[in-house]
């Protein structure tokens, strides 16, 4: 999984997964991320939707555990919770996915 990949979302033993990569024009900028967000961003950067995946809890263990995928710092609340509300407003976003984790809409 080459990428900084985010667990976004927590629904029974499933993770809902994102990741990011560099702003570049024609970029789906629903989510914009900044230097601050995460130590690991550098430069502007913006949540890829389009790869939105939905796991089992256990799968991840596995790739984290066979060294597939390396658990980092935690991104900060605030930046979490814009990705969490693109996931409502990007046009990126599976349906089912929407409607699956819809708890995580902010009122």
């Amino acid at each position: 999984m080459g990428h900084m990949w985010v667990v976004v979302g927590i629904l029974e033993e499933d993770r809902l997964l994102t990741n990011w990569s560099s702003k570049r024009p024609g970029s789906d900028t629903t989510c914009l991320l900044v230097p601050g967000d995460h130590p690991c961003i550098t430069h502007d950067s913006v949540i890829k939707y389009e790869f939105i995946k939905e796991i089992p809890l256990v799968t991840l263990l596995q790739l984290i555990e066979e060294g597939n995928l390396q658990p980092n710092v935690d991104i900060n609340d605030e930046a979490l919770q814009r990705i969490q509300e693109g996931i409502f407003t990007s046009r990126k976003v599976p349906p089912y996915i929407k409607s699956r984790y819809a708890h995580l809409r902010k009122k």
